[in-house]
């Protein structure tokens, strides 16, 4: 699709779509429209709709869904918690209602689940893409379990310390490559910072600095040295929504 075309994150009004006849644009919403809004659409072929859903859709809600009357060409819903069995059963009906079954789950988590977890989700045409937010290096199962998930899944390695030599040695052997995050609510002390500067090869990794104040420029000198990507953070949310971005 064209970059220019008009974008909403709405449903546009009676107006808006009068200006825009004849012209395609896209519609992306965060939340199913009422009745009303829906209604607005009808006889409108020349718009681009999406869905990019922080929740699965309750009954209600998947009613008034699929009454809209216009063809709906992706849905992107993104959950912070692993698919209840309700809400499966629900995307498997919803996705039917998507152009080429085009529906997608973003799953954030923080465990890596295991074997029955992983076989019920087999319903969707297209499977969840994980994002794991892990606060320990996986040791050897979990290694395991993270190789047999498909896709491969999107793996944040969030640790409230450096790392010791063993540690980095089972970072290295984890597949798909982590982002490895170290949030620390004090700066570097030199045994850390050899340990880093060490594995600045180690790929993915950057530090953040929870410290309530601002690094002093010998500080920003000193980790500028050690080749390793750092900033400074607010809270630990901030450093979440980081780690995703990247």
């Amino acid at each position: 699709m064209a970059g220019d075309m008009e974008y909403f994150e709405w449903i546009p009004s009676k107006k808006e779509l009068e200006k825009l006849a004849g012209e395609e644009f896209i519609i992306k919403l965060r939340q199913i429209p009422d009745e009303n809004e829906s209604d607005r659409l009808e006889g409108i072929f020349n718009a681009h709709f999406f869905f990019e859903l922080p929740f699965v859709p309750n009954d209600d809600e998947f009613e008034s869904f699929r009454s809209i009357p216009h063809a709906i060409e992706g849905v992107d819903v993104f959950l912070d918690h692993q698919l209840t069995d309700g809400e499966l059963r629900q995307l498997i009906t919803m996705q039917r209602f998507v152009v080429d079954y085009n529906l997608h789950v973003h799953v954030l988590i923080t465990y890596v689940p295991g074997y029955e977890e992983r076989r019920k989700v087999k319903g969707l045409r297209f499977l969840p893409q994980y994002n794991f937010l892990l606060s320990a290096v996986p040791n050897f199962e979990v290694r395991g379990d993270l190789q047999k998930i498909v896709p491969p899944p999107n793996i944040l390695l969030l640790l409230d310390h450096v790392p010791n030599e063993d540690e980095f040695v089972q970072c290295k052997r984890i597949r798909p490559i982590p982002h490895l995050g170290i949030m620390l609510d004090h700066f570097l002390v030199e045994d850390e910072y050899l340990r880093l500067r060490d594995e600045v090869g180690y790929a993915n990794t950057i530090v953040y600095f929870n410290l309530g104040r601002d690094l002093k420029n010998d500080e920003i000198e000193y980790m500028k040295h050690s080749g390793v990507l750092f900033t400074t953070v607010t809270d630990r949310d901030e450093v979440v929504l980081d780690l995703l971005s990247r």
